[in-house]
């Protein structure tokens, strides 16, 4: 059942990335889908916290947090994704994407 609903998620969040990838929308309307997504995300995860796709989704979170533009968000979730999951697939991407967004953050602030 938990694994239904999330290829369910998941498909839902496949048609948003096609949907910004086609470059249609309107920065008003590519926001609010990534809202769209930082919400079916992060109502997934709280409804199945033990759901082995966790990793996945906190990726996709960092992700929908960096594109919204809530850095310190996005950099506390890919650190998140690093404590909890050390060894996973998003594990490497993680750590580079929140590097890049920490730099970014401190070379603002100098």
């Amino acid at each position: 059942m938990a694994k239904q609903k999330f290829e369910t998620a998941m498909k839902r969040l496949e048609d948003i990335v096609r949907e910004l990838e086609a470059g249609e929308l309107s920065l008003e309307d590519s926001l609010k889908k990534f809202e769209e997504a930082r919400i079916l995300l992060l109502s997934h995860r709280d409804i199945y916290p033990d759901n082995t796709f966790n990793d996945e989704i906190l990726f996709y979170l960092a992700k929908s947090e960096e594109m919204l533009g809530n850095i310190n968000a996005a950099i506390s979730r890919y650190k998140e994704l690093l404590v909890k999951f050390p060894n996973s697939l998003y594990s490497f991407d993680a750590r580079e994407n929140a590097r890049k967004l920490t730099e970014k953050v401190t070379a603002e602030h100098i």
